[in-house]
């Protein structure tokens, strides 16, 4: 990648697992036909094409370090079991057990869910 240090969103360095969170949004670049003529949204696409191009050759180069890298894009995050389903496999990545449910650990989650996301009921 021309590079010599890689920068990840979240890291667990003794463990060798990453995080990369991918969205548009956190690039700055939103599809808007409103505020975009045809020329610029043809711009946007071709710039959200690089920069994808661009974290997937981050994940494949710390894959090919020896380390678990998990993309995350946000369509997981906003869907409780996409989301739920990435933190199991983290968990496992660094030999972490997640402990059954509390009682009320579904109700705080959407409580949760509902205060960071703006999400309705999931």
């Amino acid at each position: 990648m021309g590079m010599n240090a890689i920068t990840v969103d979240l890291v667990w360095t003794s463990a060798h697992v990453a995080i990369e969170y991918n969205s548009t949004a956190e690039h700055g670049l939103y599809l808007d036909e409103s505020s975009n003529g045809p020329m610029q949204m043809q711009e946007t696409l071709r710039k959200l094409e690089r920069r994808r191009k661009r974290d997937e050759m981050r994940i494949s180069a710390l894959s090919a370090s020896g380390w678990k890298a998990f993309p995350l894009v946000s369509a997981q995050v906003y869907n409780c079991q996409s989301f739920d389903a990435v933190i199991r496999a983290i968990a496992n990545a660094l030999g972490k057990k997640i402990r059954a449910e509390a009682l009320n650990f579904k109700r705080k989650r959407t409580f949760l869910r509902q205060e960071v996301l703006g999400l309705e009921n999931q």
